[in-house]
């Protein structure tokens, strides 16, 4: 077994593990192929010249109390069926840390899909997160304030300053998270595309106060990668609202603080949450668990 960076040449082996080990649609494959692959940096296991394994790290600039820092997010975990339980995996991320390392980076982070698996891999949860009925939401949140004060943008209405106001809320607010510039929204509203949807942003009194996307699962719209300069969930609320959508996800993945009344009841559940690994003894010391941290808001 070979372990190794993948060349870009092998972009149909490389599409085609993901295609069965994620079961994505072609729309959202030619997004992310065409978008994020040739940006990105594989590493894989090959067993002759066949691909049985692959981690993506794909790049992403994170705000870090004051200054802006590379990172890179890791994606696209996966090992053929057939391959599985063998260890591939294992030395296929160590190998993913030491690159990363090298390269001088503080972190890498990722959403598990089993968190005791990273655990043993030294990741640490950064970041709980709950799966809320929508149903919940309906029944302990109304709508008080006057929706005219409200609207709902496209990313190509949303001004520069617009921009900058909204990324000066986020940092007085939060210690770690992905700053909404440009590049970053028409990234969003892209893969939004793919999946049925578009990027937006919601203002209130002509001040935007968070950002969204909405993509297509089955038969439901789902608010995806959202955060607020405010936290409040009523605004989940709201965008459904404005944007006539009825056909509501079973859950909301909610990052973070929300109401203890919410988290608290039976039926909501633990979700993903957002797990991390240092690659930095001096970010160790120096990160700060008494704060809020946010990387994605809502995904």
């Amino acid at each position: 077994m070979r372990c190794s960076l993948v060349d870009k040449q092998h972009v149909l082996e490389v599409r085609e593990l993901w295609s069965v080990s994620f079961g994505d649609s072609d729309d959202y494959m030619d997004f992310y192929f065409d978008n994020i692959y040739p940006y990105n940096i594989v590493f894989g296991a090959f067993d002759g010249n066949k691909l049985v394994s692959m981690i993506h790290l794909n790049p992403n600039k994170v705000y870090y109390c004051g200054r802006i820092i590379d990172t890179h997010y890791i994606v696209g975990v996966a090992t053929r069926k057939e391959y599985r339980n063998q260890g591939i995996m294992r030395e296929l991320m160590t190998a993913c840390v030491e690159y990363l390392r090298n390269k001088g980076e503080l972190f890498t982070f990722l959403m598990p899909e089993k968190k005791e698996y990273y655990i043993g891999q030294g990741f640490e949860l950064l970041e709980k997160s709950y799966l809320i009925p929508f149903d919940l939401l309906l029944s302990n949140y109304t709508i008080k304030d006057d929706l005219s004060n409200y609207c709902i943008i496209g990313i190509d209405d949303i001004s520069d300053i617009m921009l900058d106001d909204f990324n000066n809320m986020l940092i007085d607010r939060y210690d770690l998270f992905i700053p909404r510039d440009r590049d970053y929204l028409e990234m969003l509203d892209k893969q939004c595309i793919s999946e049925g949807g578009r990027a937006y942003a919601l203002c209130c009194k002509n001040k935007l106060i968070s950002m969204f996307g909405m993509m297509k699962n089955l038969d439901a719209y789902e608010c995806v990668e959202y955060i607020s300069a405010y936290e409040d969930v009523r605004d989940i609320l709201i965008i459904y609202k404005l944007l006539g959508i009825t056909n509501y996800p079973t859950n909301i993945e909610i990052f973070g603080r929300c109401s203890r009344e919410i988290i608290n009841n039976a039926h909501v559940a633990e979700g993903k949450g957002i797990m991390y690994k240092i690659l930095n003894n001096c970010f160790q010391n120096d990160l700060l668990y008494d704060k809020i941290l946010c990387i994605n808001g809502l995904v």
